[in-house]
This record gives C-alpha cells, structure tokens and sequence, in this order.
C-alpha cells in the first residue's frame, strides 16, 4: 500500500486520516506541535510513527498531506519536494503570492508532484455543474454570487490562536475564500479580476490559554467583486453571523441558472421552468466516522482514492489543484487584501 505521512493533528487526524485509511493508505506517519497529541493519533488511528521532527516523518512516505497552519506550508512543501516526497498542500496554499510563487518553482524542478487541498473539485455535484456551464444548460453565464454566512466564529470566548491572527494566515478570506475562489474558477472554467473587497473583524478580542485577551486582526467578514472574463461575481463570507444560515453558489445565464447549496445539492433550470434536483448520484461509499452531509470530508475520501491510484500507477495527477492554480487563487487574495486596505502577511 502507498504510505501518507500527515502533518498536523487538526484536520489532517479527524477526516484525512479515516479518508486515506479507506483508500487503502497505509498510516505511515503523524507529526504535530503538540507530540502528545500526536501520539494519541497514532494509537487511535494506527500510524506507523509519530516522530518529533517533520522533517522525520517525511522519510518513506511516497505523499506527505500537510494540514499545518499556514505560516508552516511554504518550508514544508520545499522540503518535501527537495527530497521527491509527493505533496498534498492544505489551503491557503502560503502566505502570500511571493512565498507561492516560489513553492510552483520548486515544484517544477522536483521529480515529486504537489497539489493543493481543494478537495471539493472532485465532487460529482461540482463536476456536473462544471460539464452543465460547459455544454451550455445556462446559455451564456451572465452572473454569479456566493454567500456563505455562519456563526463559527461568532463566540468572543473561543480561544484565540493561530487563525485569529493576520501575519499566521489566519482569517476566512483565506480559510473559506481560497475554497471560494478555487471553487468558481474550476466551475466558470474562467479566471478572475479583483474589482474590490471590504474585509472585517467582528470579533477584535479572544481570550489566550490563560484567559488575557488577545487582539485578533484576522477577518471574519469579507466581500469581494470580480470580474470571471465577463462575468460579474460577487462573494460574501460571513462567519461572525448569529443567525442567517446560509451555503449558496449561484450561476445566472442568458437562458436558465444553477444553484449549488450546502455542497452537496445541485438544482437547475431552464428560463421558464422551475428548479429541479440535478445532484448526481454518489457511488463511493463514506467511512464510518465521517460525514456524508459534509461536502470537504466526502470530497477528501474522493480525493485520497485518486491520489492512491495516482501513486499506483506512478503517474502525475491530471486532476484536482496545482500549485499554479494555488498561485492564481493567493495572487487574488493578496489583490483583495490591497484592495481592502490590508497588507498581505
């Protein structure tokens, strides 16, 4: 079985590691900040190791997923590839489009490959709506909007770390808004322009380990108009909301529209006709202990298959994100940042 190293005890324990295991991954290695914790990986999900150095964890793994915060992506990527180690890069894919645009170059000269954790493209639903813009169900795409409010981030008593601060790459511009960009652009099949963008911090201060309040200058509001090669889109990410759940993505064209809500359900129409269901079937089947209502955890088992077969057949992923569409998505956040007044990290 092909070994995945997993950097990081967040995301990359709760839902990768049962996604990869399905896959028919072996658990080779875990590594996080926290060697406790990484430890209790290792026994409940039966990694092979849980070194203290990364850089440990990356000798004998044929992929290394790197689920660290993203201040720890660019050195980590550029390690892996130095020694032809195959990466998985979580999003936001760096800092900023500079630290980027050197992961693309380092990826160019490595015999590894590397892709960025936009897991979502895999998903039947965001296929179909893909070959449906394609093919012209929508005639011509005229608009589209994304709105996507929460209440996550709306408790002033969570505890602050990582994401709660600018120069880390926290923030849901770059948590939520990179899925987002990567998202239209793979559906619209167009690249974008920043028109503008209004970012904003709801929630200035989180109380730290010891309960001192830390400022938080992450945002956790962000508007941004752009221009998808003639298409006007507008985006809004609010994750500070008390009420007003919503998860919507819709595409307006000159003879009918698509809506893709919660993730996982696709509706469309001709002019004249009423939405109808046009959410293709799932055939994989989801892992006990994760979510088949959750759009990323179904996208990661999708995902964790292909990259098996990839390195089964010891051939370059012809699918999902590379690095240069990460570069594209950061060089649009950092635009969104200027526009909005803020520096990139």
């Amino acid at each position: 079985m092909p070994k995945v190293a997993i950097l990081g005890t967040g995301w990359g324990v709760r839902v990768q590691a049962l996604a990869f295991r399905a896959a028919g991954w072996d658990l080779h290695a875990v590594w996080g900040r926290d060697h406790a914790k990484a430890k209790a990986a290792q026994l409940e999900h039966g990694f092979a190791l849980a070194p203290d150095s990364w850089r440990e964890a990356l000798h004998g793994a044929d992929l290394v997923s790197i689920t660290t915060p993203p201040m720890e992506h660019f050195e980590q990527t550029l390690a892996a590839l130095e020694r032809g180690v195959n990466v998985l890069c979580e999003k936001p894919m760096a800092l900023n489009a500079g630290e980027a645009r050197a992961m693309v170059n380092a990826a160019q000269s490595s015999k590894a490959w590397a892709l960025i954790d936009h897991e979502l493209r895999f998903l039947p639903v965001r296929q179909r709506m893909r070959e449906l813009i394609a093919d012209g169900f929508i005639g011509q795409p005229r608009a589209a909007e994304v709105r996507m409010v929460f209440g996550g981030r709306a408790d002033a008593n969570r505890p602050y770390n990582w994401w709660s601060s600018r120069a880390l790459g926290g923030g849901v511009l770059s948590a939520i808004g990179s899925h987002v960009l990567d998202g239209l652009r793979f559906v619209l099949g167009r690249e974008a322009t920043m028109i503008g963008a209004q970012l904003n911090t709801a929630v200035t201060t989180l109380p730290d380990s010891s309960g001192a309040p830390q400022t938080v200058d992450s945002d956790d509001y962000a508007a941004l108009l752009l221009d998808f090669d003639g298409v006007p889109t507008t985006v809004l990410l609010n994750i500070a909301a008390r009420h007003g759940y919503e998860d919507a993505l819709y595409i307006h064209g000159s003879s009918g529209s698509l809506v893709l809500r919660d993730g996982l359900k696709l509706e469309g129409a001709k002019s004249g006709e009423a939405l109808q269901n046009l959410t293709p079937p799932m055939t994989s089947a989801i892992p006990m202990g994760l979510n088949s209502s959750n759009a990323f955890e179904v996208g990661t088992v999708l995902l964790a298959s292909y990259l098996r077969d990839c390195i089964e057949r010891s051939a370059r992923p012809d699918a999902g994100a590379s690095l240069e569409d990460g570069l594209k998505v950061q060089t649009l956040m950092d635009e969104a940042r200027r526009l909005a007044g803020w520096s990139p990290a």
